[in-house]
Formats: structure tokens, sequence, C-alpha cells
């Protein structure tokens, strides 16, 4: 059976997330792809501030930095915005690039880039343009037999001590908890259920292959 390598358009996220230090996946990720191939927006390559991390973007066989056309992306926005797909413009060519690249795949970890993809696909009924966050791609990766479990166990671990809870605290920051003492319970009691919801993001792909591996005797 012959593999056929899958297209997977990635958010500007995606590479800020695989290059945290603690991390350090950007090279290994864009080695270990074989015949898949990245794309990404140039409005979202411009995102991604790290000169390092652009010029290993732009080196990579396995990466290309796609120039949108501005009319077809003012098309396309107009033509979602009866659907109530709310984007920001740079979040928008995310989902542009991929509807024009008939992308097997769409990765982000912004989560509204997420729900408001599958939302299109949805209403599309489209078999392709499924969607990842960074932990479900290295989950990819791994079912693809692309990387090792402890690659999948360990960086995926890293990414959630030093990008989630981070991201996170960050945004519970923003609040303006100068007010009532119930008031504050109920904003900390909300991130409390982000919190796990985020947890449980990245525990069922490492558990759920844990188990996977146990059973075929691989550990």
């Amino acid at each position: 059976m012959i593999y056929v390598g899958k297209n997977i358009v990635i958010d500007a996220c995606v590479a800020i997330d695989l290059s945290i230090p603690q991390v350090n996946f950007i090279e290994g990720f864009l080695k270990c792809l074989g015949d898949d191939k990245v794309y990404i927006s140039s409005v979202n390559f411009e995102e991604v501030r790290d000169g390092k991390v652009k010029r290993i973007l732009h080196e990579s066989n396995n990466v290309n930095v796609f120039l949108a056309d501005e009319v077809k992306f003012n098309m396309f926005s107009n033509e979602i915005e009866p659907l109530r797909i709310n984007l920001a413009t740079k979040d928008r060519h995310v989902l542009f690039l991929a509807n024009e690249l008939k992308a097997d795949y769409v990765v982000s970890s912004d989560l509204n880039v997420i729900d408001k993809t599958d939302k299109y696909r949805k209403h599309m009924r489209f078999n392709y343009m499924k969607t990842l966050t960074t932990i479900s791609l290295l989950e990819y990766l791994y079912l693809e037999r692309k990387i090792e479990y402890d690659t999948l166990f360990e960086k995926g671990l890293y990414l959630f001590k030093n990008k989630e809870i981070d991201n996170i605290l960050n945004h519970l920051s923003d609040e303006n908890l100068n007010s009532s003492r119930q008031k504050q319970i109920e904003i900390i009691n909300e991130y409390k259920i982000i919190f796990k919801d985020r947890f449980e993001m990245y525990r069922e792909p490492i558990v759920n292959q844990f188990r996977h591996l146990w059973s075929v005797g691989g550990i």
C-alpha cells in the first residue's frame, strides 16, 4: 500500500508551541514528516517573532509559506460572514488557506480557530480539514509511526506545563478581580473548569496510546 502524504495547515501558534525551549521540537517535527507537507499563510508566518524559528520553517523542504491572494481572501471572508464564523483576520487566514488547499488537517492551539474550523467543515460537509491541536498533532505523528511513544509523552507533558498553565494564569490575571468576594470565587471556579478541560485535552491522547502499548505488550 502506497502512503500518500497529508497536507497540514498550521497556525503560527503551533510553530511557537513546538519551539518553546523546554519542548524544543520544531526541527524534530519537520524532520519526521516524511511525505507530509506543512503549509502556513504568509500572514501567520509573520506572527512568528523568533527569527531562528522563521529560518527553520523557511529552509525546510516540508514547509510551504503561502502568499495569500487578497481578492480571494476577501471573497472568502464575505462568504463565511453569514455563517457567523467570528475569527480575527489573522485567524481567518488559517481557515482560508485550509479551504484553498483542501487540507487534510488544520492544526492550532487556539481553541476558537479549532471550533470555527469544525463549524465550517460541518456546514460544508467536508470529509477533510480535520482539526488537531498541537498535542493531537503529536498523537497523529505517533500513530503514523513518525515518533516514538516517549516523544509523545515527554513533549506532551512539557507543552502542558510550559504553555497551558502560563496561558490560563495569564488569562486569569487579565480578569478584574477588584470585585466582591462572591464574584472572585465565581471567576476562579470558572478557570478551574477551564484548567481541567485543558488538562483532559492532553491526558486523553497520552493515556489512550499508553493503554494501547500496554495491551500489545509494547511496554
